[in-house]
């Protein structure tokens, strides 16, 4: 999908940045059939329906965290880390932007006062384990 940055390093795809504005009529994934966190757009027109459903309940092994921000005001560079510890890439995201960070780590400084909703897999083990 045009416009998604994919931060990589040596094959590896460590994040994702979705700008503000991105659409592509219908359910798009950005993230692959094998990540453990799934995210998508829906863009469709007014009437347009989704069926009711339910999804199985059944036990995932995930192996690390993964985590989501958007940024719905301000603006940040999101610097994300390879497992070690070592900066990757710095990206400068502004409001809109959604940053999905798949390995590694990530930092955040705030260049202007800034609105994150943040989301990442639980349960919250605490700073020592998480």
């Amino acid at each position: 999908m045009t416009g998604i940055k994919r931060i990589t390093k040596s094959n590896k795809i460590y994040a994702l940045i979705i700008p503000a504005g991105l659409k592509k009529e219908g359910t798009n994934f950005f993230s692959g059939q094998d990540s453990a966190f799934q995210l998508g757009q829906l863009n469709y027109q007014r009437g347009h329906q989704i069926a009711p459903h339910c999804h199985r309940i059944f036990k995932r092994a995930i192996k690390g965290t993964q985590e989501l921000f958007y940024l719905a005001e301000g603006k940040v560079r999101a610097n994300i880390f390879n497992e070690k510890g070592k900066k990757i890439k710095s990206v400068v995201l502004a409001k809109g932007y959604t940053f999905l960070l798949l390995a590694g780590g990530n930092g955040l400084d705030f260049l202007e006062k800034s609105k994150i909703l943040m989301i990442k897999q639980g349960p919250y083990l605490g700073k020592k384990e998480d």
